[in-house]
């Protein structure tokens, strides 16, 4: 009996030797805590203890009511979190954690942030390239033996629109006729010279945009200075035209009212125009909000 009672009590110490094993110790700390506000988010810093005592971090904020939770790890004293909303304030609670087997430990000490608000997303503006294709198109002239008007909106700058040199000439200004099934909005033209050559011989020096009702009668809405056609002037980037105001119309006329030289024709390697969409980025991101 004495020997039964001394083996229990053997396997009782044996057992909570074990269960003390699995029981993580308590974690160093981490100390002197900073915030800093990034756009849409913040910036957390920290100090690390001189041991590694620990697994990792746990940051706690609430965000809409619901309280989210971010694990760093023990190696790095700094993190950001994002997706946060400029009209919000919000503090976070760090605290270090010992994670062994099942068992998670706590450090002795938490550290709570100041109140940070982040900083609002910007407003952006993008210029959309709008959908032009041939069978949308008018040109006056065209040339008959190289230069087809299809090649302006081919998505290909290494080909070319020519207006008539060898027969049929007209005096300027040549144009570009667009005609849209509904009345569509328009801030920016663009074009590209036409590539592989050095002469600056029919690149549009002055040029006019055109708006009309029924595509027959037309009425100026811009024209522009006289412009650079030199070699200098970036031959192979695309040349835009920001309008003065956005334009609304079914119908729409480029005029190439003078060209460099004496000559009377118009050549390009690329026609485009664009819409221009603005963007508040905050307020999309107040649209996506998701509280989880």
């Amino acid at each position: 009996m004495k020997k039964l009672i001394i083996y229990l009590l053997f396997a009782t110490l044996a057992i909570s030797c074990s269960k003390e094993k699995d029981i993580a110790p308590i974690p160093s700390n981490i100390s002197t805590l900073s915030t800093k506000p990034i756009v849409g988010g913040a910036l957390l810093k920290w100090t690390l203890p001189k041991d590694s005592n620990f697994t990792y971090v746990e940051i706690k904020y609430q965000s809409g009511g619901i309280t989210k939770v971010v694990n760093v790890s023990k190696y790095t004293d700094s993190v950001q979190i994002s997706g946060l909303l400029n009209k919000n304030e919000y503090t976070f609670e760090l605290q270090t954690v010992h994670h062994h087997k099942q068992s998670k430990t706590y450090g002795t000490e938490s550290l709570k942030s100041t109140s940070v608000r982040p900083i609002k997303r910007p407003i952006v503006t993008q210029f959309n390239k709008i959908d032009i294709r041939d069978n949308m198109t008018e040109t006056f002239t065209q040339e008959t033996t190289e230069g087809p008007k299809s090649n302006l909106v081919d998505n290909n700058i290494a080909t070319y629109w020519h207006t008539a040199w060898s027969s049929g000439v007209a005096p300027l200004p040549h144009w570009i006729k667009v005609n849209y099934n509904e009345p569509t909005k328009v801030d920016r033209i663009g074009y590209f010279w036409r590539q592989g050559r050095n002469s600056p011989a029919g690149r549009p020096e002055i040029i006019g945009v055109e708006t009309s009702e029924d595509g027959t009668t037309w009425k100026r809405e811009w024209t522009s200075e006289v412009l650079d056609v030199t070699n200098t002037n970036s031959p192979t980037l695309e040349k835009t035209f920001d309008l003065p105001t956005q334009l609304q119309s079914k119908f729409y006329r480029v005029m190439f009212i003078q060209v460099n030289g004496t000559t009377n024709y118009v050549n390009l390697g690329e026609f485009r125009m664009y819409v221009k969409v603005v963007t508040d980025l905050e307020l999309e991101a107040e649209k996506n909000y998701v509280m989880n």
